[in-house]
């Protein structure tokens, strides 16, 4: 969203040098040419690259800060796992030793793992939620602890949903669709929640994506990729799987039913 309202003001800016500066007095004017008015000016349309500039690299900067965030708490834990196996290949440790090492690194593992993903939530929910139902894959200390990611992750309030809707429907319709809105959610995943609310005289259920939700998967997934690839490949294949079920979570018109299509229609909700 941020990228593609940083390139339209681009594409603006770029257009107007073409533009002279309107002339006479003028009752209404339409966005796009008010638009185009403002980056007439050569200080504007300075003021406009700045700003575009920083929109870019305010994304570009989330996006790296997110991928240190998972490498800065992934690598601790695997150079743990790597060191109990470079002691027991050199024979500091016997097979029981290394064993019991193992099962103590295990607990200690699943509660950092745990902690991570609460921390940075986005794709990392939805990745502990599936390693979760995968005791073929990971240890059984660490399913145990990722299972609390099935029924309790925090939601991000009313205030979150109601902004969201907002933005996707306008002022009118978003009034329509609050006005017997519950703040307080009655379920929360890692791409949205989900609030009652009244339309029509009927108990409905607006389910709410976070703005940023899809953006963030996607880098999410390619960071945790590139670990994988680098450091654990044999489990690629099990992350690919993941990431193919995770991208087609964003819209929320599948889930539609009879109730759901007539608030679409109504509304005219795009993803939410």
């Amino acid at each position: 969203m941020v990228r593609s309202i940083a390139v339209l003001a681009w594409l603006l800016a770029c257009a107007s040098a073409m533009v002279p500066p309107p002339r006479g007095p003028r009752r209404r004017i339409p966005p796009l040419r008010a638009a185009s008015g403002f980056l007439a000016s050569r200080k504007n349309r300075r003021r406009a690259t700045i700003a575009v500039g920083a929109a870019l690299a305010a994304s570009q900067l989330q996006g790296v800060a997110r991928s240190a965030g998972f490498w800065v708490r992934a690598m601790p834990i695997w150079l743990r796992y790597r060191r109990v196996g470079w002691l027991r290949r050199c024979g500091a440790l016997d097979e029981d030793e290394a064993a019991a090492a193992l099962e103590a690194l295990h607990e200690r593992a699943a509660e950092d793992i745990l902690a991570a993903i609460l921390h940075m939530r986005g794709a990392y929910v939805k990745i502990g939620q599936v390693l979760s139902s995968r005791p073929d894959v990971i240890p059984r200390a660490w399913v145990e602890k990722l299972s609390a990611l099935q029924d309790d992750v925090p939601g991000r309030g009313g205030a979150v949903a109601r902004r969201a809707i907002r933005r996707e429907l306008g002022a009118a319709k978003a009034a329509g669709l609050t006005a017997g809105f519950v703040d307080a959610q009655i379920g929360a995943a890692a791409t949205g929640q989900v609030h009652r609310s009244r339309v029509d005289g009927r108990d409905v259920c607006v389910k709410v994506q976070y703005p940023e939700a899809e953006r963030l998967y996607r880098k999410d997934l390619a960071t945790v990729r590139i670990f994988l690839r680098l450091l654990q490949p044999e489990w690629s294949p099990v992350m690919a799987e993941i990431s193919r079920r995770f991208l087609s979570e964003f819209d929320f018109r599948d889930e539609q039913g009879p109730v759901a299509v007539t608030i679409f229609e109504r509304f005219g909700a795009g993803k939410q």
